[in-house]
């Protein structure tokens, strides 16, 4: 059993090592989703993570700046999302060629659009259930400083 969850935590933080730290702001050429300005909201590329409960822990979407994206509902979750994603009139979508799923963005990230999305596996969201950007608990102002 040991094994197992040391396992289980190993996959999960190989999945957000891999993960983009490119927080800059994208440019605007939103059909190569490679991100959008949208009025005063800026999307930027990032990781950003469901403001309620994940499946076994954060469920986090990362957007990278080349226009690709992947989704991770939580630890207990087998599944990870690899795809694509593309602003187009201020809606965010992600699609990894088996779920298809749409947000509203917002000035500090984005919001679930139930129509037209497929949901996900094991967190079926709610209209309105937002993401936002995600800072990884693992690597706080304490341990920066001494890995410098």
């Amino acid at each position: 059993m040991r094994k197992l969850i040391f396992l289980m935590m190993l996959v999960s933080f190989a999945a957000f090592s891999a993960c983009s730290d490119n927080d800059d702001d994208l440019q605007s050429d939103v059909n190569k989703g490679s991100g959008a300005s949208l009025g005063n909201t800026q999307l930027s590329a990032g990781t950003y993570a469901f403001e309620g409960e994940g499946f076994g822990g954060p469920f986090t979407i990362t957007l990278a700046s080349d226009g690709s994206a992947s989704f991770y509902e939580g630890y207990l979750s087998s599944y990870i999302g690899e795809g694509t994603w593309k602003v187009k009139g201020g809606i965010l979508t992600v699609d990894d060629g088996t779920f298809s799923n749409n947000f509203k963005v917002c000035d500090d990230g984005f919001e679930f659009l139930p129509d037209g999305s497929t949901n996900f596996i094991h967190i079926k969201l709610k209209e309105g259930d937002k993401f936002s950007l995600y800072e990884n608990p693992f690597l706080t102002p304490e341990i920066q400083e001494v890995e410098d």
